[in-house]
């Protein structure tokens, strides 16, 4: 067996941004075709996000990673300040 870099399965971190579901299950798509390709997926989250990813795919390893938990408006504008607000933590 060949044990150079090249012929190993590529190692891939998936950690969808904590910014909404929608990061999150757009990721399953591509988890499922990674896997297809034989790599070797992790993924990292915490929250919501966390639970989705768990349980889409319990034979993972999951590493926890704190996330942003970014705040939104009720609107475009109380958005746009809120988000403008919170630049610091990003």
């Amino acid at each position: 067996m060949d044990s150079s870099p090249l012929s190993r399965q590529p190692r891939v971190l998936v950690a969808p941004l904590d910014w909404g579901l929608g990061h999150a299950t757009r990721s399953i798509p591509l988890i499922q075709s990674l896997i297809t390709q034989h790599c070797t997926v992790l993924l990292a989250g915490d929250g919501p996000i966390e639970v989705i990813l768990r349980e889409a795919f319990p034979q993972l390893e999951f590493l926890s990673l704190k996330g942003y938990h970014i705040d939104y408006g009720r609107n475009r504008w109380d958005s746009f300040g809120k988000l403008l607000m919170q630049i610091p933590k990003i």
